[in-house]
């Protein structure tokens, strides 16, 4: 099976041009000890010209609806195997959400992904807990706290069972006027080193206690940056980020 492993703000995964890779096969694929390891498996097919289909699979084998940096991921997959698309848009089909994709920097793998979101992202608020619960083509519980006193690995597994089928949980704090810090943890992964559509949730419950919040934002991520530009009137979401190829080849287990 040919494969292309990216990385995206820390996170990595594996593209495969398939649409029929059974959740079985993913763990095996994923594991960092028997297989390519990444932290999830995504599967590209062409619908037409400059459309892909994408399935995202988390490293357990579940199946997730979306996935930003994912779907970034599945945008570089597209212009590294037809080159002659590099000035145009890619879209990103995924369960959870559309995604448009332009690269923002020609003399590398930088993007911007466009989302117009079709409801309100935010589901349930506990503003005296400071915990926001959105969904952003997948669902993200944004807990605003002071990271220093986050165990992540205790903590992320106790509030991923919060949300019916469990949730992304994204520890954030304000570090300055337009930035915020995020700690992510993803469902059936653990703790990642980022996660797009997660910062974006964070962004969208710091603008929601803050009136005077910019709307454009920069999320620093334990590997990375996305910068975040969100107008909740228009409920139109962008996301800036890089992506790199890592390896390209054969997998025969």
């Amino acid at each position: 099976m040919q494969f292309w492993k990216f990385e995206a703000e820390g996170n990595s995964y594996i593209v495969v041009e398939s649409s029929n890779q059974h959740p079985v096969d993913v763990q095996s694929i994923c594991s960092r000890r028997v297989g390519l390891g990444s932290d999830g498996l995504l599967t590209a097919e062409w619908l037409n010209e400059s459309t892909v289909r994408m399935r995202v699979f988390n490293a357990d084998g579940t199946e997730a609806p979306m996935c930003g940096n994912g779907a970034r991921c599945v945008a570089a997959f597209a212009y590294v195997n037809r080159p002659h698309l590099k000035d145009r848009d890619i879209v990103i089909q995924a369960k959870g959400a559309t995604v448009t994709h332009r690269l923002a920097d020609t003399d590398g793998m930088k993007f911007n992904a466009v989302i117009r979101l079709d409801q309100d992202p935010l589901i349930s608020k506990y503003e005296a807990e400071s915990r926001y619960q959105y969904v952003v083509g997948s669902p993200h519980l944004v807990i605003l706290t002071d990271l220093d006193t986050v165990n992540l690995t205790q903590e992320g597994p106790r509030f991923e069972s919060t949300y019916d089928g469990g949730t992304n949980v994204m520890f954030a704090s304000v570090i300055d006027h337009g930035v915020i810090r995020v700690l992510p943890w993803e469902r059936g992964v653990g703790v990642v080193e980022g996660c797009a559509t997660g910062s974006a949730a964070a962004v969208m419950a710091v603008a929601m206690q803050t009136p005077d919040w910019p709307i454009e934002s920069e999320v620093l991520t334990p590997k990375g940056c996305v910068r975040v530009e969100w107008n909740p009137m228009e409920r139109m979401l962008s996301m800036e980020g890089n992506v790199s190829l890592l390896a390209e080849g054969t997998y025969f287990a």
